[in-house]
């Protein structure tokens, strides 16, 4: 099994081989959807390290001119950060945004111009944080490439047609790019907030945290806390129990006759918001789970609080969470 497994596992050479192959089948230059549909590899297979791309890979099977420049490797090296997008609105928005290299950014409404700033914030993440760094530096500089634009182009049309579900996707709070059941990772939640200068802030690592401006709380969620990484005082109670009910743990100095502990239980009162987001291993991007309204809980210290979900989650999903309690 260790061998077969060897001899299947994609590989620079073997790579390179298999497309010039499809290529002269084609007689042309295949194209992204064409290659991963012929050869059954995922896009994490050609986005390694080790690959660098598809056009690193083009470049290597000598099927693309002009090749690609360093600059253009160095972009490419960077894709495999956005392959857990499935949002068709942001998708579409970066097509259009790199077919019209002149189209002009000042004038995006607001919730496009955080969509473009969760691209720098994912491509180029210790450049964005710094106060200089424009929100658009990401997607300026890609539109000055060649290569590295065309690419970026073709993946995110492969992104857009692997896309689970086409539901119309009305934005969870005003001029906030977080989308009902999509995929996002931390930074993105934070910049898609409103609150970019919080990326990276130890507070903003925790499975929860508040923000007092807008009366929000964001809770992240982690199902499988088998690994090492969780001590036995963070493997919190946390899992789904229909596709419309959540079991959520607080910490562990979480008391009911607490600030935070009244917050939850007197929402109806206070009208807080909590969002949930939700990762099957800490490997993965969460997917937003949308709106919570308390029902109820016991304990305290921690808090079990059961909570009800205002859109129910995709049943593929659901599934996912039982097999993981299950386990």
């Amino acid at each position: 099994m260790e061998n077969l497994k060897a001899q299947l596992k994609a590989n620079p050479a073997r790579m390179v081989a298999e497309l010039r192959v499809l290529a002269n089948q084609l007689r042309r230059r295949p194209s992204l959807s064409e290659y991963l549909a012929e050869t059954r590899y995922e896009l994490a297979d050609l986005y390694k390290g080790s690959i660098g791309g598809w056009h690193a890979l083009l470049g290597e099977a000598q099927l693309l001119a002009p090749a690609p420049t360093q600059a253009d490797h160095l972009w490419g090296e960077r894709f495999h950060f956005l392959l857990h997008i499935d949002s068709p609105r942001r998708l579409r928005l970066n097509l259009s945004l790199l077919r019209e290299v002149n189209r002009p950014l000042d004038d995006l409404p607001l919730l496009e111009k955080r969509m473009i700033e969760m691209l720098t914030f994912r491509l180029l993440p210790n450049e964005a944080r710094q106060p200089e760094c424009e929100w658009s530096a990401a997607l300026q500089r890609l539109r000055m490439t060649g290569s590295a634009r065309q690419e970026l182009q073709e993946l995110s049309e492969v992104l857009l047609d692997r896309v689970r579900l086409h539901a119309e996707e009305t934005p969870a709070l005003p001029d906030c790019p977080l989308f009902l059941h999509r995929q996002y990772m931390r930074n993105e939640v934070l910049v898609g907030l409103g609150m970019p200068d919080l990326v990276g802030a130890r507070h903003t690592q925790t499975g929860r945290f508040w923000i007092e401006p807008i009366n929000t709380e964001v809770f992240f969620v982690t199902l499988d806390k088998s690994e090492k990484t969780f001590s036995p005082s963070t493997r919190y109670e946390d899992f789904a129990v229909s596709r419309t009910r959540f079991h959520w743990q607080s910490q562990s100095t979480t008391g009911e006759d607490s600030q935070t502990g009244r917050r939850y239980v007197f929402q109806k009162q206070n009208g807080a918001r909590f969002l949930l987001f939700v990762r099957p291993k800490r490997s993965d991007a969460f997917i937003f789970l949308g709106l919570l309204h308390y029902v109820s809980h016991t304990g305290s210290r921690p808090m079990s609080i059961y909570w009800d979900l205002e859109h129910p989650m995709p049943a593929w999903f659901f599934e996912v969470c039982a097999s993981l309690r299950a386990a």
